[in-house]
């Protein structure tokens, strides 16, 4: 009798585990995937692809330096995250480098904008956003870390075209400058036990 009673609570206790478990992966789900630039060719028509270029003009006393681009809802005015689900694109580069490094993001078509989760606003009430159409490459811009807490975005499309298509050499559609809207601030969003 006592080993059927310890087979049944060893197996209570791997299936709450395993349901554990599966809650834990369901935690922050991310519909947004890098793309190597090797397979940067050509959106699908579903989805949008997103390009940023990230580098550092000045010292930054971290390992690594990081942009991230949240989903933002323009009717809510506000993210789109929450507690369970968060699209956000996020790129990092050590802090060693210099030159411009650009990261292609496979992206749910809308709007995005500079995280409020790493990205101090100050007192502004409205910050860029970023419009990525379905089935379009889309560059949103250079953020470039400038030293004394400031990130600059240059946005300078057509000096940088060539640049693009030799990062990205099998890329096969034409890439277009991201729409940018003025967005209310966003807000951030906290998720507590």
């Amino acid at each position: 009798m006592k080993v059927g009673y310890r087979i049944k609570k060893n197996a209570i206790v791997f299936v709450l585990l395993s349901m554990l478990a599966s809650l834990q992966g369901c935690m922050l789900l991310n519909n947004v995937d890098t793309i190597s630039k090797e397979k940067v060719i050509a959106p699908s028509l579903y989805r949008g692809i997103a390009i940023v270029g990230v580098a550092l003009e000045a010292d930054w006393p971290y390992p690594q330096f990081s942009i991230s681009l949240d989903e933002y809802s323009v009717e809510k005015q506000a993210i789109t995250g929450n507690c369970w689900r968060f699209n956000r694109m996020t790129a990092s580069v050590p802090k060693e480098v210099k030159s411009v490094h650009y990261f292609a993001f496979e992206v749910e078509p809308g709007h995005y904008t500079m995280s409020p989760f790493n990205t101090p606003f100050q007192d502004a009430k409205q910050v860029q956003g970023f419009h990525v159409p379905a089935g379009q490459i889309t560059y949103i811009g250079d953020f470039i870390y400038t030293g004394q807490k400031s990130i600059e975005l240059r946005r300078n499309y057509p000096v940088i075209e060539v640049d693009l298509k030799n990062y990205f050499p099998n890329m096969k559609a034409t890439v277009k400058l991201a729409e940018s809207v003025l967005i209310a601030r966003p807000s951030l969003f906290l998720c507590a036990p």
